[in-house]
């Protein structure tokens, strides 16, 4: 089924808990507001014959530290070609020593945010989402230590996990946007890149921040709620077509009016 979205607004304190989408709908968990936060864990020192590689996409920079196994001579990393402003970094979990977390550093110019759905976006000095670390699969976890620093453990070596663990960098949320005017009013045909389409949070903050940067006339409460409702319910679809002049009815609304409220 295609949905078509607009309308909504969501801040980084919510959690989305995706059940069933039939009936479009979905359950919203916001962080109750005398919840205390989880204390910060604080940075350990870095290991200086640790292994160490670089992870770029566009102008956001990440040093990345990690305690090798003591019986390995070096931990092997591969990153991928850079696509749409995406790349991936394989890291080889045999060769990291057991339990210990791999530091990932912001070099370029930034701050880190963290999403509730475990990944990271940068901001630049104006506050708009510039990059995005998507959310680590198969129980690994990315932990924000710092404004520039967050650490990935990776989970005890079990049959289970995988031998490679992947951590995906995207610094372009959309390929192209441009209005239609339809019956019901005008609409921002957009085009998501394949990042923000498949790493929810960070990738759905990446394109918004997008659409308002290169379209400021659609920046309206609701825009947020309406990319994210296309993400969750129609992620492969052409295009995303958002209509900042529709109501501000809250992130569950839209889904239950099938990003049309």
């Amino acid at each position: 089924m295609f949905w078509e979205s607009r309308g909504g607004r969501i801040a980084l304190t919510f959690m989305l808990g995706v059940g069933a989408l039939a009936g479009c709908t979905a359950d919203v968990y916001p962080i109750a507001p005398d919840e205390s936060p989880s204390p910060i864990p604080s940075p350990s020192p870095v290991d200086p014959d640790a292994a160490t590689a670089t992870l770029v996409a566009g102008a956001v920079e990440f040093a990345i530290i990690a305690p090798m196994e003591q019986e390995a001579s070096a931990a092997t990393f591969n990153l991928s070609a850079e696509v749409e402003g995406a790349v991936t970094l394989s890291i080889e979990a045999a060769q990291v020593a057991p339990g210990e977390p791999i530091m990932f550093i912001l070099v370029s110019p930034g701050i880190l945010t963290a999403t509730n759905d475990g990944g990271l976006v940068v901001t630049d000095a104006t506050g708009a989402v510039v990059g995005a670390i998507a959310p680590p699969h198969w129980r690994a976890t990315l932990t924000l230590t710092a404004d520039t620093e967050a650490r990935l453990a990776l989970p005890l070596n079990t049959s289970t996990t995988p031998d490679v663990f992947t951590v995906s960098l995207g610094t372009q949320g959309i390929r192209s946007a441009h209005w239609v005017e339809r019956s019901d009013g005008p609409s921002l045909f957009t085009d998501p890149t394949n990042f923000a389409r498949t790493s929810s949070m960070p990738g759905w903050m990446l394109a918004w921040s997008e659409v308002i940067r290169y379209h400021p006339e659609a920046d309206a409460p609701g825009l947020l709620d309406q990319i994210i409702c296309h993400g969750i319910g129609a992620a492969d679809k052409e295009t995303w077509n958002l209509e900042p002049w529709r109501p501000d009815v809250g992130l569950a609304a839209t889904l239950a009016a099938r990003c049309n409220p």
